[in-house]
């Protein structure tokens, strides 16, 4: 059994990952945007009597180290070269993609070129002659659709083979790998329609939708309406009525089984298993189908490309509080986790606005949060639920960009230029398995926190410091009680709010388990929309808190927690003295 390292290299969005996941049976994120893979992932891939390391490095336009993630490439292929380099590119776009190749090609490495998407490339009339180009290279040419398999077992057995070294380059600055690869696609493809030396289709690439959807002035307005319709579907109708079907045969149907499942245990473990484990779960169940929805309709709007258009919707935007539209990729996947959000501000190629991102992700709404907020709104706001989660994600954003206005200067006007990636149709299997990374991630995340958090809060609330049954003078009241006093001025200045504060460092679903274990909430309406006003902008999990010291230091870090904190409050007390007088 002979053993090969092969590293999977190519430009964003050309379906890198979404090859490593086929050949490794990984579950990567995938995504049809820039920007999705920040990190080094690997995994095995056996054929015959070869067993390959499969790694895939984040997805690059150039070997020029000048940004985080071209920096992470460029040392792992120069410090630990791997035995071949699998270059994949879009073959619709193969001008652009050839540079990275030929800069690849000047390492020496043995190597070969995947051209990806070939269905999309047939159906736009482009053809490609791979034998020229591989003649022009010195190196292997395969045409495959990794997102429709095919192709995979061609490329297999190319693997396998030994392959050979490219051509020596003579290029040595970036214009010059530019111009070669133009001339190279310009001799290998035809077919498409061709505009100023870029292939255009117009009819395939939805170039006529983005006149509606990038406009200048109604753009913007269309991505908020298509936000507040996405949680009207998740917390209304068909969210809202499958989170009520979901908690009657949780509470209900599934609470009767754990009940008779533990009667024979002692009174003790039987309180802990059905009033403290059960309880702090079930509270987190009933909301999962609504979590479930809105990480189904995110993902349909990725996969479209939609999603991505929002980089341009919001770089007017950002450059009034001196951040360009790069910043939104890891803002956008801070409202699912903060902690991958913060990884992605490496990316960044300055490191002054990476610092100013790592700091105001935090105050976008993760997903973590969001139990939290459909146990208040389905209690207290039923009838406006979709209206009031809104505000707090566009909340989070206006404080993030107030913060960053405070923090840097008014960016001067300047082109920005990122990649649009084309409309596409999302795939079925793209959309199960996003759900099924979202859902596994979730209950392996949150499985042992919430047993652990639902035993300890019920513990703390149950018994005193004497460890003496008591429901008036618990352990978990007598520490709220000294913090209460200061949220007051907020609307929730009572013990029990109090101590799920201090259990959402730890994590934010065990405000949650705090208040289902206690059966405490002791709120106003005007208090509930403070409370998760303060929860949205208070310090991240402990998790996000250690990623964030490793990206950016324990200086900036603290400061982070402390501003993040002190903003939280602030607001929370601006908001209930407001809605107190109303």
């Amino acid at each position: 059994m002979s053993n090969k390292t092969i590293a999977i290299v190519g430009n964003p969005n050309c379906g890198k990952s979404t090859l490593f996941n086929m050949l490794t049976g990984k579950h990567r994120h995938v995504g049809n945007r820039a920007g999705v893979t920040v990190t080094v992932g690997e995994g095995r891939l056996r054929t015959g009597e070869t067993d390959f390391s499969i790694v895939d490095l984040p997805g690059i336009y150039d070997l020029s180290g000048n940004r985080e993630d071209e920096a992470v490439a460029l040392r792992y292929l120069s410090e630990t070269p791997p035995d071949a380099i699998l270059n994949i590119a879009d073959e619709n776009m193969l001008e652009r993609q050839l540079s990275l190749t030929c800069q690849l090609a000047s390492l020496g490495l043995p190597m070969m070129l995947v051209l990806n998407m070939h269905d999309e490339a047939i159906k736009r009339g482009i053809h490609t002659d791979t034998a020229l180009l591989s003649k022009a290279l010195g190196i292997p040419v395969l045409q495959i659709s990794a997102a429709h398999r095919l192709g995979l077992g061609a490329l297999r057995e190319l693997l396998v083979s030994p392959l050979p070294s490219p051509w020596p380059r003579r290029e040595k600055t970036a214009a010059e790998f530019f111009a070669t690869a133009q001339a190279l696609a310009e001799a290998v493809q035809t077919g498409g329609e061709k505009k100023n030396g870029l292939s255009v289709w117009t009819r395939h690439t939805g170039y006529g939708a983005d006149r509606l959807f990038l406009h200048p002035i109604w753009g913007l307005p269309l991505f908020l309406l298509c936000m507040l319709l996405l949680f009207t579907l998740t917390f209304y109708w068909p969210g809202g009525v499958l989170g009520d079907w979901v908690s009657d045969f949780v509470c209900i149907h599934v609470g009767n089984a754990v009940r008779t499942l533990c009667e024979d245990l002692p009174p003790f473990l039987y309180a802990l298993c059905t009033d403290g484990i059960w309880q702090g779960i079930s509270g987190v169940l009933s909301f999962f189908p609504q979590i479930l929805l809105l990480s189904l309709l995110i993902t349909l709007l990725e996969d479209s490309g939609y999603m991505a258009r929002g980089v341009f919707l919001t770089d007017r935007l950002f450059a009034d509080f001196g951040l360009s539209g790069n910043c939104f990729i890891p803002m956008l996947l801070g409202f699912g986790c903060n902690v991958p959000a913060i990884m992605a501000t490496r990316t960044l190629s300055s490191p002054s606005e990476r610092r100013r991102t790592a700091v105001l992700v935090p105050f976008m709404s993760c997903g973590a949060r969001m139990p939290v907020y459909l146990m208040l709104v389905n209690m207290f706001f039923q009838k406006s639920a979709g209206a009031i989660i809104l505000s707090l994600y566009l909340t989070g954003i206006l404080v993030a960009a107030v913060t960053a206005r405070i923090m840097g200067k008014k960016r001067p006007p300047v082109p920005f230029l990122t990649e649009l990636p084309p409309y596409r149709l999302p795939m079925l299997r793209n959309i199960l398995r996003a759900m099924w990374e979202k859902t596994h991630d979730f209950a392996l995340r949150t499985a042992g926190l919430l047993v652990l958090a639902s035993a300890a809060v019920w513990v703390l609330s149950s018994f005193d410091f004497a460890f003496r049954p008591t429901t008036s003078d618990s352990m978990l009241q007598t520490l709220g009680r000294y913090i209460a006093p200061i949220f007051v001025p907020a609307g929730f200045g009572n013990a029990i709010a109090a101590g799920a504060i201090l259990a959402g460092i730890a994590a934010k679903e065990a405000i949650v388990t705090t208040f289902a274990v206690t059966g405490q909430i002791a709120l106003s309406p005007a208090g509930a929309y403070s409370f998760m006003v303060f929860i949205l902008l208070y310090t991240p999990c402990m998790a996000a808190i250690s990623v964030m010291r490793r990206e950016v230091g324990s200086r900036i870090t603290l400061f982070a927690v402390a501003y993040q904190t002190a903003v939280a409050y602030l607001a929370a007390t601006a908001v209930y003295t407001i809605l107190s007088h109303l």
